[in-house]
């Protein structure tokens, strides 16, 4: 059994080929952690969704209105999302608005764009935050340096 931590792609003659470079550890975990959260459906409708948004953004109240499940599973999707870095928040008064890291896809060098669908706006959602049309007020707590 070999340790060679090196990774080479055979060309189909058993050597490396010209012009494609080893996929490191490093990179292969950074695609892995995207993969994982784009590999569930409800995800992949949300950066749909967001980049329908465009630099706007969403607020999580509209995220919510466009799907048929709960507040907390969808903060929970955002969370996923958000660990891959696939999407950023910031808070405006009450609510929590998410976009899509445009940067982080372009480095990437993944094709997202083209999943873009039109955003429902949600009639629960009040710009000032006060009320969510839920009969309360909604509090997201995001973590990270653009809280």
């Amino acid at each position: 059994m070999s340790t060679q931590t090196e990774t080479f792609v055979p060309d189909g003659n058993g050597g490396m080929p010209t012009g494609l470079p080893a996929l490191t550890p490093g990179w292969a975990q950074e695609l892995a952690l995207v993969f994982r959260a784009l590999a569930d459906p409800t995800r992949v409708q949300m950066v749909s969704l967001l980049l329908g948004a465009g630099t706007s953004g969403l607020c999580v109240c509209d995220i919510v209105a466009n799907f048929p499940l709960g507040q907390p599973t969808i903060s929970h999707h955002l969370k996923v999302l958000k660990k891959a870095e696939l999407v950023t928040s910031w808070k405006r008064g009450l609510w929590v608005h998410y976009a899509i890291n445009s940067e982080r896809l372009a480095g990437l060098g993944i094709g997202l764009p083209a999943l873009a669908q039109p955003v429902r706006p949600s009639a629960s959602c009040d710009t000032t935050g006060a009320y969510d049309g839920h009969g309360g007020r909604e509090e997201v707590r995001t973590g990270g340096p653009d809280v």
